[in-house]
């Protein structure tokens, strides 16, 4: 495994999150970063303790990080050092790593399960997918996903102790392989509002392209959360997709809300694409830009998926 202690860290910092803010509800909106981005209680309380563990355990020897926990605005001057410095993007070229930190993805969710935090440890010279060093997931019910920038692991349920321990109990993340589609296939997205119409639409077209008989239809599946849907094209048998960004809707996935569990995803095998079939470019470095996508699982089915989805998302 890859840059062992750089993921250790970040293991820790997601996990002091989750612990701190598990039990809470969302309380009240306490700021609001702009781009639709409320911030709750639960996500103030979770940051606190995110900024202490970071603080308590970095720098260390073999590697100097920078973390940004309130937001994604890459050259603004709030970058948290070890030493409690705040620097701005420019001076990232200091560090060997920038951290960028979702305390509470799922914020409004109210079951902990629906709730992740996450974080990319991100080359500062390259605040792309294609930068990310390594990525964590932490789901709020103590299943643990990982990248070390080649491959993907996972460690369900852990033994509470040591992190080094909790790191190298890991085993490799083998997603479910889609081999067709039928009643067994979840549509994943964000099914809120004016978004669900995006949905059926799409649902009609992959039911008359395979021509399946209603007992054999796919279904629809969200859990309010980018991770989650994403996370769905590993351990669901889903195929996860977002066209907010190219619709005219206020609420999207940021680069820190798709770029960490992507890069999971894609190390794992699954195919993330844009509307065009293109490789995805989200970029840290461009604030309040939404990111649409598709993601395949690998499997028998990704192939023809490949071809069939740029031609029926508008």
């Amino acid at each position: 495994m890859d840059d062992l202690n750089l993921i250790k860290l970040m293991y820790g910092i997601a996990e002091s999150g989750s612990f701190a803010a598990r039990d809470l509800e969302p309380g009240e909106v306490v700021s609001n970063q702009g781009y639709g981005d409320e911030k709750r209680d639960i996500d103030q309380v979770a940051e606190q303790s995110v900024v202490g563990y970071f603080l308590s355990n970095e720098p260390l020897e073999e590697f100097d990080a920078a973390m940004k926990p309130e937001d994604a605005e890459w050259g603004q001057d709030r970058w948290l050092t070890g030493n409690v410095d705040r620097i701005s993007g420019e001076q990232l070229n200091e560090v060997d790593y920038g951290l960028i930190v979702d305390q509470v993805e799922g914020t409004k969710n109210f079951d902990n399960k629906d709730r992740y935090t996450s974080i990319a440890a991100i080359n500062p010279e390259n605040p792309t997918l294609e930068g990310i060093q390594a990525s964590l997931v932490y789901r709020w019910d103590d299943t643990v996903f990982f990248s070390d920038g080649n491959r993907s692991f996972v460690n369900k349920n852990p033994e509470y102790g040591e992190h080094e321990m909790n790191v190298n109990t890991a085993t490799a993340l083998e997603p479910v392989e889609m081999d067709e589609v039928d009643y067994k296939t979840k549509i994943r997205g964000q099914l809120i509002g004016r978004n669900a119409s995006d949905y059926a639409e799409i649902m009609d077209e992959i039911i008359d392209h395979y021509e399946l008989e209603e007992n054999n239809w796919p279904s629809l599946k969200a859990d309010g959360t980018t991770t989650g849907d994403i996370l769905g094209t590993i351990t669901d048998n889903s195929i996860a997709i977002d066209t907010r960004a190219l619709k005219d809707r206020e609420r999207l996935p940021f680069a820190q809300d798709f770029a960490p569990v992507a890069r999971i995803a894609r190390d794992a095998g699954v195919k993330i694409m844009t509307q065009n079939g293109e490789p995805v470019e989200t970029n840290f470095a461009e604030p309040g830009k939404g990111t649409a996508y598709i993601a395949i699982p690998p499997g028998e089915a990704q192939q023809e998926l490949e071809q069939l989805l740029p031609n029926i998302i508008k």
